[in-house]
């Protein structure tokens, strides 16, 4: 995706009602170059707000198993995936929004993946 079509939809998902809440996390995903198993992947205990880092040490990908589809966390597709990414202005803006955003709708996780329960999902998904 070019530079001016990330822009385009961004600037389309601010204006529409339907998908203004997943702003935050399209910042922080198309600011950080992060794939969307990354994203989904990540957990609060990976960003570091004072040092404006993010933490990519796994994904989160969705597949068809014995129990039908399912959430499965995952290592990266390559060890050069496991990185430490600094925070532009605009993705720190994005996560503290979306911590906002958390609070205000009272979202809170108790994801379980794997057999582990992760309360500290950023976008506060309840996959079971």
């Amino acid at each position: 995706m070019t530079l001016e079509q990330q822009e385009k939809l961004l600037e389309f998902v601010e204006q529409s009602n339907v998908y203004k809440p997943h702003l935050p996390m399209m910042q922080v995903m198309f600011g950080a170059c992060l794939r969307v198993s990354e994203t989904i992947g990540l957990t609060w205990s990976d960003v570091n707000m004072k040092n404006r880092e993010i933490h990519v040490g796994g994904q989160l990908v969705y597949y068809e198993g014995d129990d039908g589809y399912c959430f499965h966390d995952s290592e990266t597709k390559t060890d050069a995936g496991i990185r430490d990414i600094p925070m532009t202005q605009m993705v720190y803006d994005a996560f503290r929004k979306q911590r906002e955003l958390n609070l205000m709708l009272g979202l809170q996780s108790n994801v379980e993946i794997g057999g582990l329960v992760d309360s500290s999902s950023i976008q506060s998904m309840d996959v079971r």
